[in-house]
């Protein structure tokens, strides 16, 4: 085809001529910020990283439905919400926010298009890893990866020179493993060897040199207190290995039972302790875990490769496992605030797992430094785990009693050579002040009260015995010492909510900082008020106060009186004092809801007084309110579950309450079905099991969707429904046990559900007696050659299976069929003996 134009005010007659098809557009793209270490800007270049070199990756997913997940938070974190404690299980958790298989299966594509290779995939879809050649990266990513001398660290390091570009239908939130300039950091110090230091040491505790150990934590801060962490599982976050003849050693030293060590090893890492240092963090936390609870069940460990660092693999295993209620991390790391991450450790709150994690090492933060990607303090301040700071403990002598305690800070202690060297405490530039710390007064701690304040509780971290290393034995320092304990103890106060028949403490801030706003605060915490997280850099910040403070926050538990308190019904609520934050600028007049969107949500109103007073506010002339709705406002769907079921052949329809006897077999039938006005999206099934071991599920009947098992429950998830249609599954079970066994399912979707009464179902069954079991009667007249009949009866409506041996022991099934029936042998084979049963089938 031709084009021909005219240049204007030239006189020139132009003729173009084009042959061919239009080139296809460019797919749409998208750059991922936060990939590119700032402290490159200040380096030269070392050179190009090998093409050759094998990187390895964790590609990071966005989760859907993030408000109606923000807003789930809040409720089961929030004393106050009715929903309060209500967990999700892991498959639960994949069915309402994970990205969908359509999504997840994309990167995949994606990634394997670029020649990478996937080494692992997660069941909540979160993650996917990869390895390939640099050359391989750098051409997915659309980056060059270069090498520079680490500034601070005797190695070199390799980096991207621009934030990576992604297709922009992918839901990739990020990229973890693009460079490996932070490696991973322990909150752990030895203690000082000096003159001073040697003149001060205490003759508190148990250990050598009086160090505490063992039984003198639990003697200063539970006395009395009769919980072993029985029942519980706490989980450890650790970046290196460990010698188990260590955590054995101290075990024997200090009189304690053997606690069962499960290894969990990940990004094929060996185990193996480096010799680095980062060993001594791991037989640490072991050590402080089984010195406060000695009676967990289990600790499990663990263990990422801390050269190929990719700490979201850790973090999120943990999560799809949700194998313990309480995790503990004494590592911190560089890249700042990670979106990934903060959905996992959303996903644990969601789940009912408590996430601690130390403050740091450091003395106070400077302005900026909690969040600074450039710098190894990540997560302490995230507003989704809860932060633990230091102190220094004492007692009465070796095993004794609580005496006082004081800010955990070795400059003060042993004087300037330890500058710099104490519990952290700071406020972070990433992240809003969190609700629940907003009833928090911030004028005499020098705190914020726009941003989240760190840390929130402390416990000691002054002169602790450490056996490492092969038998070394050391005394240490650090706020790594106090974030194990404190997963310990919640194993202790999970331990007495269970029985009590409480759910898991789950994400703990909100409770704390409830009982810190009460009358009760000095009952359940002790407050440390002396001493001060202040060094050279940081002279007046942060001053131990009355209170909450940036040192301590909160405080350390006192005694039974905080377990108590954690597990009781009487529940107190976070009251907040004027100190929530304002939102961000610009502020508006109306309040207007989008076309199209739906209005029934989490709302909040802010209204801006004149007044000076950050605690309160006078508003004479009242307000008002403008809300603006569009038409639409959003969908509905009324999805609606029924039951049928079936037991040894007699139908009960839509039941609630049937019966049967043992060994019989019992049908359910779930139907769901959309009679709403709109298509209902996402729609999944979630049904609470009988007991596996009394009321085995034996078999399942769909045709649409995908069935999950998680053990004690089973979520269909459907898909999409439109108007006026349903689908059904059918659930078989085995009666097993006499007793009474529920079988309940609920209904969900994305889509709202105006008309909510009608998505649950449950049915009783009562389970007695024996059924009788079916009856082999042979014919032995022989109707030919190798064949005769046997007569099968009682039990009828059952399904049979005749099973054959030649030897008593290995049964074969020849024939199914319905009792009462006779079955013909049509074997021809010519068995010396041979042996037939009747077993009910499954």
């Amino acid at each position: 085809m031709s084009k021909m134009s005219l240049k204007a005010g030239l006189g020139l007659l132009v003729i173009t001529s084009m042959t061919g098809s239009f080139a296809a557009a460019a797919p749409a793209e998208k750059s991922l910020p936060g990939h590119v270490p700032a402290v490159v800007s200040h380096l030269a270049k070392t050179g190009e990283l090998a093409a050759t070199n094998d990187v390895h990756l964790a590609i990071g997913l966005e989760l859907r439905n993030q408000a109606a997940l923000d807003d789930l938070f809040r409720q089961v974190s929030d004393p106050a919400s009715s929903n309060y404690r209500h967990y999700l299980t892991p498959g639960e958790f994949t069915t309402q926010f994970a990205p969908t298989e359509a999504d997840y299966a994309a990167v995949i594509a994606f990634a394997k298009a670029q020649g990478l290779a996937v080494t692992a995939t997660t069941s909540n879809r979160m993650l996917v890893q990869v390895t390939g050649k640099a050359d391989a990266v750098e051409k997915a990513f659309k980056v060059s990866l270069h090498t520079y001398n680490h500034p601070t660290e005797h190695r070199t390091f390799f980096a991207p020179d621009s934030e990576p570009t992604v297709p922009a239908n992918l839901v990739i939130a990020d990229i973890s493993g693009l460079n490996n300039y932070a490696r991973p950091k322990t909150s752990l110090r030895t203690r000082p060897n000096d003159a001073k230091a040697n003149a001060a040491k205490p003759a508190a505790g148990s250990g050598p040199d009086g160090t505490y150990m063992g039984n003198d934590f639990r003697a200063a801060y539970l006395p009395g207190a009769t919980q072993t962490g029985a029942g519980q599982k706490v989980a450890l976050v650790q970046f290196d290995g460990y010698f188990a003849s260590d955590i054995q050693e101290y075990e024997t030293l200090n009189n304690l039972p053997n606690v069962s060590l499960t290894n969990i090893l990940l990004n094929g890492f060996s185990g193996n302790p480096t010799l680095t240092g980062g060993e001594v963090e791991v037989s640490l936390d072991i050590e402080m875990v089984i010195s406060m609870a000695y009676g967990v069940d289990q600790v499990r460990v663990y263990e990422g490769d801390p050269v190929n660092f990719l700490p979201n693999v850790v973090l999120n295993q943990i999560a799809s496992d949700d194998a313990a209620n309480q995790v503990s991390s004494s590592w911190s790391w560089g890249g700042g605030p990670s979106t990934t991450s903060d959905q996992i450790f959303k996903e644990m709150a969601l789940q009912g797992q408590t996430y601690f994690t130390a403050v740091g090492d450091y003395d106070a933060f400077l302005p900026g430094e909690v969040n600074d990607p450039s710098l190894p303090f990540f997560p302490c301040g995230d507003p989704y785990v809860i932060s633990v700071g230091g102190t220094t403990l004492t007692t009465t002598g070796p095993g004794g009693a609580y005496v006082s305690e004081t800010v955990w800070n070795w400059d003060v202690e042993y004087g300037p050579s330890n500058d710099g060297i104490g519990t952290c405490g700071g406020i972070s530039s990433a992240y809003a002040i969190p609700w629940w710390q907003t009833n928090v007064n911030m004028t005499a701690n020098h705190g914020s009260t726009l941003y989240r304040n760190v840390p929130d509780v402390a416990l000691t971290a002054d002169n602790v015995l450490v056996i490492a290393d092969d038998g070394n034995e050391s005394n240490n320092g650090g706020t790594s010492c106090a974030t194990p304990l404190w997963a310990a103890f919640t194993a202790l106060v999970n331990q007495q909510g269970a029985s009590l028949g409480r759910a898991p403490l789950g994400f703990l801030n909100p409770a704390l900082y409830a009982l810190g706003n009460s009358k009760n605060y000095t009952n359940v915490f002790r407050d440390t008020t002396t001493g001060s997280n202040t060094w050279s850099s940081s002279p007046t910040n942060f001053i131990a106060v009355v209170n909450y403070d940036l040192c301590t926050g909160l405080g350390t538990p006192n005694g039974t009186n905080l377990i108590n308190a954690l597990t009781s019904t009487n529940t107190t609520v976070v009251t907040v004092a004027g100190l929530i934050p304002p939102p961000s600028q610009p502020w508006s007049t109306n309040l207007s809801v989008m076309n199209g969107s739906d209005p029934n949500g989490f709302w909040l109103l802010y209204i801006q007084d004149d007044t000076t007073n950050t605690l309160s506010g006078t508003n004479y002339n009242g307000w008002m309110v403008n809300l603006t709705s569009a038409n639409p406002v959003g969908q509905a769907a009324d999805n609606q579950l029924y039951v049928n079921t079936t037991i040894g052949g007699t139908v009960y329809g839509n039941a609630t309450n049937v019966v049967g006897l043992v060994g019989a077999l019992w049908h359910t039938t779930l139907a769901v079905t959309n009679y709403g006005p709109s298509l209902s999206s996402n729609v999944y099934v979630s049904d609470t099991l009988p007991p596996a071991a009394s009321v085995p599920l034996v078999s399942t009947n769909y045709t649409v969707g995908v069935i999950t098992n998680f053990g004690s429950s089973l979520v269909w998830s459907v898909g999409n429904l439109a108007s006026g249609t349903g689908t059904a599954l059918t659930l078989s079970f085995q009666l097993g046990v006499t007793g009474i066994y529920t079988n309940s399912a609920t209904v969900g979707a994305s889509t709202t559900d105006p008309n909510p009464d009608d998505d649950n179902v449950s049915v009783i069954a009562t389970v007695s007696g024996q059924a009788v079991p079916p009856i082999l009667l042979p014919n032995f007249s022989m109707i030919g050659k190798h064949m005769f009949q046997l007569s099968v009866t009682n039990d009828a409506g059952s399904t049979i299976i005749i099973q054959a041996s030649t030897n008593l022991i290995s049964w074969l099934p020849i024939s199914t069929n319905v009792s009462p029936f006779t079955f013909t042998n049509y074997d021809s084979t010519n068995y010396q003996q041979r042996f037939y049963r009747a077993q009910v089938g499954q």
